[in-house]
């Protein structure tokens, strides 16, 4: 937010006429990484939430 008050102190209308879509995607990715939002290391972690128990196929005929 700095570098786009810095670079646009008077507003503007579109945020990639400020930031690059490079930019922006950098600062998503700083974020997810220093918020633990990343995808590799959530699916590394065990679930939070139990999984239900699937009950076991029964053989009808």
């Amino acid at each position: 937010m700095q570098l786009v008050e810095e670079r646009a102190p008077d507003g503007f209308a579109v945020v990639t006429d400020v930031l690059s879509h490079q930019e922006l995607a950098d600062v998503a990715n700083t974020y997810k990484r220093v918020a633990g939002f990343q995808v590799d290391a959530l699916n590394a972690k065990p679930p939070i939430v139990p999984r239900p128990e699937t009950p076991a196929m029964s053989s009808a005929g």
